[in-house]
């Protein structure tokens, strides 16, 4: 029974156009004009928080200081808020699995992202209770695609990376998941093709792979 890990951009919320829908709603929360510049400040303080560097508070704090203006307390909040469910049948999908494995299936989630994000959104539409473990860089201090961030969800799954599937929309952590010994599907969404990789259009389609 092969153990199934999801990338939480893509397969749980949307993904499209990662960088720039993110750097934007950023710039809508503090009320300043998008520009590529702000774009650049934003990705490189998300790389540091995501990779556990600097605080989320201290986070906040450069942005504000970036928008000259001051922070309301609310901005997590409203950040989280924005985030869409890629597939509302998501939580269906992951039930029918379930149904048809029982206990033996363990799924996880292993994102790029903080853990307030991930959680947030995820306690915010009740579906935590959807997966065993939830493995975010910012807490492991790496960031796909290095093979440690592969191999901590598989140890906390307790199997070996190649008794699991990983399903994500970026190609390079898909090549990872490969490397790191892994089945990887795709599913399109940061990406939308991936050449070389098995696809699936949503989650129900995975039960395949599982077996």
């Amino acid at each position: 029974m092969k153990k199934l890990i999801v990338d939480y951009n893509g397969p749980i919320i949307k993904a499209n156009n990662f960088f720039e829908d993110r750097s934007k709603r950023i710039a809508k929360i503090f009320k300043i004009k998008y520009n590529k510049e702000l774009r650049n400040e934003w990705v490189r303080l998300y790389i540091e928080v995501s990779e556990g560097k600097i605080s989320l508070e201290s986070y906040y704090k450069k942005l504000s200081k970036i928008a000259k203006t001051k922070l309301n307390g609310d901005e997590d909040k409203r950040f989280i808020n924005c985030e869409k469910m890629a597939d509302k049948g998501m939580p269906l999908h992951i039930r029918t699995l379930r149904k048809k494995f029982g206990s033996k299936l363990k799924i996880g989630i292993l994102s790029n992202y903080t853990t307030s994000w991930v959680m947030g959104f995820l306690k915010k539409n009740h579906l935590e209770k959807y997966f065993d473990k939830i493995v975010v860089s910012d807490r492991i201090k790496v960031r796909k695609p290095d093979l440690r961030a592969y191999n901590a969800i598989a140890r906390m799954l307790g199997a070996k990376p190649k008794d699991c599937v990983y399903i994500g929309d970026s190609l390079d952590d898909l090549n990872g998941a490969k490397s790191a010994g892994m089945k990887s599907i795709f599913i399109p969404g940061e990406d939308k093709e991936a050449k070389g990789y098995a696809k699936i259009n949503n989650l129900g389609e995975v039960e395949k792979y599982l077996k």
